[in-house]
């Protein structure tokens, strides 16, 4: 006998006017239920009991409740599969609930517009191994499709009335609060999946511990603690995150003997998480674990490495919204792979080989799609869906594996970039004036460090390197890396790789003969850190670049006035500084003055040319009051007269 409250996930399929019927139907028929409506774009009619959220704005759905949700994938006759919106909107149904999924008729042979978001080019793509991937996941959780051209049953009847909270999942609630108030451990790292109870519990904690002192609330937007707020009479003060830290700088005292709560805490970049850590009597960190903001068990290994204070782990595993188990969860957990465990990987390191292997190889074998994903979710705390979906069908692709038995322990993930022929189109990208999809280092070294070749040469950008836990710090990385340069050394002119500065991420590229040619001027909003770009080259142009490359950045950045400087001058032998004007400076002056190229981009030349011309009066321009538009056009207006 099926669970009457498990959720269930139901297909319709067919044209636009027989869906628009069912849909009729179905709402009929629970008349005074509560729903959501999720597409890209708004429908022409939304039914009755209907909210719509545009998939974009899925994430405003976190923390909400519904008794039953529409996904609707048609978008301007072709499809659009945004499986972050799918995985927020399975979440928010309740007990009993059903998860009506629309789709065109011949749905498999149509351009999906979701791919613009992941393949990194200009025109969307039928991405045909996904299109396999999801048929399969529908076919082993024998999810109901009612077709067009058949004869269905029924539309189903929504029966969320009789659920009750499990008095088990309340009395786990209830344990990690007096665990928690105990107050044992100095930071709570609390994970969990979505529905069961985390931000309940987390606003139960603020509730009591409002009796006795004051307690502070972040998260990376208000309106993700919604939910939090419904379960405390006394509402946390909240902070964002950036705000807290400059309280914290400018006075850590008021908050030392309180507490803290973290919400969605993996949302938040590792460095301010580090600052924030450092400060308070007691810190509650709340993270969704195997979701779609990132994977909780990747986040609790970095977690680990920024602080030394005292952490304990907590976890909720009953649901509380709908029955452990339920059909919906489990098909979206398949389709998604958001039950990232691995298994224990040995610490064994004979028997292990190193091979690069075909984007056809990897998707023929859905296992090793699984095992990937999942090393990079242990990996990378923010692989989400969208990787997923690269991984299946992206262009350009190409993977180094490192095998156990068979078995994937380790591998990186690249992506083919530059070789632009179009002068016309890498000017533009330099004057910036045009952004086409793809080519992230090569059109970010062309922009913002006025290296219009990298866009020309062939490169191959790393993406992401990955290995377990039990195999770092052993040279497995360089490994990895030495066998992609021997492998690529006859057909490419260099390498690249963009990382969140650290000076061990730095140490680690350093050694595998990459070197720093541009830094970015501020930091990531992913990551909270200074990205980086390091190249390796390959052909004789691809050494003529380079050399190029690290010159301008050896002779720019100590202009550059950038945080970082004192850390890498302690590293690198930077040379004198120099001051004197010279072509490629009055380029960049044209550049900026004449088209869209950014201030901070321009700066160290900016630098020498206030240098070359102390008659100017250039301190009534550096103190203008007027706005930041303004302000750029009236250096803009200054440069063009002077150059």
């Amino acid at each position: 006998m099926k669970n009457p409250f498990f959720r269930h996930p139901l297909i319709l399929c067919g044209d636009d006017v027989w869906l628009s019927r069912q849909l009729a139907a179905f709402f009929a028929l629970n008349q005074h239920k509560s729903a959501v409506y999720c597409a890209p774009q708004p429908p022409e009619i939304l039914p009755p009991n209907c909210t719509f959220y545009a998939f974009v704005h899925a994430k405003n759905l976190l923390g909400q409740e519904w008794d039953c949700a529409v996904y609707d994938t048609r978008q301007s006759s072709e499809v659009n599969f945004n499986l972050e919106a799918l995985a927020i909107v399975a979440a928010a149904i309740k007990a009993g609930g059903i998860l009506l999924i629309l789709l065109p008729k011949d749905w498999q042979i149509q351009v999906d517009l979701d791919s613009l978001r992941w393949n990194g080019t200009a025109q969307a793509i039928t991405p045909s191994h996904f299109y396999q991937w999801w048929q399969s996941a529908v076919e082993r959780h024998q999810i109901p499709i009612y077709q067009q051209t058949a004869i269905n049953p029924s539309l189903p009847h929504i029966a969320t009335d009789l659920w009750q909270q499990p008095p088990s999942a309340r009395v786990q609630q209830q344990r990690l609060l007096q665990q928690m108030l105990a107050a044992q451990a100095e930071l709570y790292l609390l994970t969990a999946k979505r529905g069961r109870g985390k931000s309940a519990l987390a606003g139960m904690l603020a509730d009591k511990l409002s009796e006795q002192s004051a307690v502070f609330l972040t998260a990376p937007n208000q309106n993700a603690v919604q939910a939090l707020y419904r379960h405390c009479q006394n509402k946390p003060h909240f902070m964002a995150p950036d705000d807290l830290i400059a309280r914290l700088n400018e006075n850590p005292q008021p908050f030392a003997e309180s507490w803290l709560i973290i919400d969605e805490a993996a949302m938040i970049p590792l460095d301010m998480l580090a600052t924030i850590c450092c400060h308070f009597a007691h810190i509650l960190l709340t993270t969704t674990i195997d979701g779609y903001e990132g994977t909780g068990r990747g986040f609790e290994l970095k977690f680990k490495q920024l602080t030394n204070r005292t952490c304990q782990l907590l976890h909720l595993q009953q649901p509380l919204r709908y029955a452990e188990n339920d059909s919906l969860e489990r098909w979206i957990d398949d389709l998604l792979l958001l039950n990232n465990r691995m298994h224990t990987t040995s610490n064994e390191t004979n028997n292990l080989t190193l091979a690069q292997i075909s984007p056809t190889e990897l998707v023929a074998d859905p296992q090793q799609i699984c095992h990937f994903y999942r090393l990079l979710a242990l990996a990378h705390y923010r692989t989400s869906p969208l990787d997923l979906r690269r991984l299946l069908d992206a262009q350009g692709q190409r993977f180094w594996l490192l095998r156990r038995q068979g078995e994937i322990s380790g591998g990186i993930w690249a992506l083919a970039e530059g070789g632009i022929a179009d002068a016309d189109l890498i000017e533009k990208i330099w004057r910036g004036e045009r952004r086409p999809a793809g080519n992230l280092v090569a059109q970010a070294l062309c922009f913002q460090a006025d290296l219009p070749q990298a866009c020309a040469l062939r490169s191959l950008r790393i993406s992401r390197i990955a290995l377990p836990p039990s195999l770092q710090r052993q040279g497995f990385g360089q490994q990895l890396a030495r066998q992609l340069l021997e492998d690529c050394g006859a057909e490419l002119d260099f390498i690249s790789v963009s990382f969140g500065y650290s000076d061990g991420l730095a140490e680690f590229w350093q050694k595998c003969g990459f070197r720093i040619i541009h830094l970015s001027s501020g930091k990531e909003a992913s990551s909270g850190c200074y990205s980086a770009m390091a190249i390796y080259p390959l052909s004789p142009d691809g050494e003529r670049f380079y050399q190029q490359a690290r010159q301008q950045f050896l002779r720019n950045f100590p202009l550059a006035e950038h945080p970082l400087f004192p850390r890498l001058k302690q590293l690198i032998a930077f040379p004198e500084i120099d001051w004197q004007l010279n072509a490629d400076d009055l380029r960049q002056l044209h550049g900026f003055a004449e088209a869209n190229r950014t201030l901070a981009a321009t700066y160290p030349a900016l630098r020498r040319l206030i240098k070359a011309t102390p008659e100017f009066d250039w301190q009534t321009l550096q103190q203008s009051q007027d706005g930041k538009k303004q302000r750029l056009q009236q250096w803009r207006t200054v440069i063009t007269g002077l150059i």
